[in-house]
């Protein structure tokens, strides 16, 4: 009779069972978590004529930051309201919707080059998205 031939065998099963149910339920939790989108921290409109003469800007591209959010990546890295973005990692920016689909393209946690004019100088920051 083999009554006791494997004493463990049931319970290694059952840990075995519940091993693998916690990996996989593990998986599926982190595969439930809603995913991060990249965020710069700014508001900003498209470059007209008019606001190029007002900022005596006549480069090429170019977004204007309208609005910097307190404590959002844009601000830690000193970007400033009226800053005009004209590069994104080397890229030029040419509307608000380009630079929207950079920063989607992007991770959280991505660091970036932002690249900007001043005051008629450029300028260029480094900003961690989040």
């Amino acid at each position: 009779m083999r009554k006791n031939a494997a004493p463990f065998g049931r319970s290694a099963l059952i840990a075995g069972l519940l091993l693998v149910a916690g990996v996989v339920g593990a998986t599926v939790a982190r595969a439930a978590e809603p995913a991060r989108t990249p965020w710069l921290g700014v508001y900003m409109q498209e470059l007209t004529t008019e606001l190029r003469d007002g900022l005596d800007y006549d480069g090429p591209g170019g977004v204007i930051v309208s609005r910097v959010v307190p404590g959002g990546p844009a601000e830690k890295a000193g970007l400033r309201r009226d800053d005009v973005i004209v590069r994104m990692d080397g890229r030029l920016v040419d509307t608000p919707e380009e630079l929207s689909g950079m920063i989607r393209a992007a991770r959280v946690g991505a660091k970036l080059r932002v690249q900007v004019v001043r005051d008629g100088e450029r300028r260029t920051f480094d900003v961690t998205l989040t």
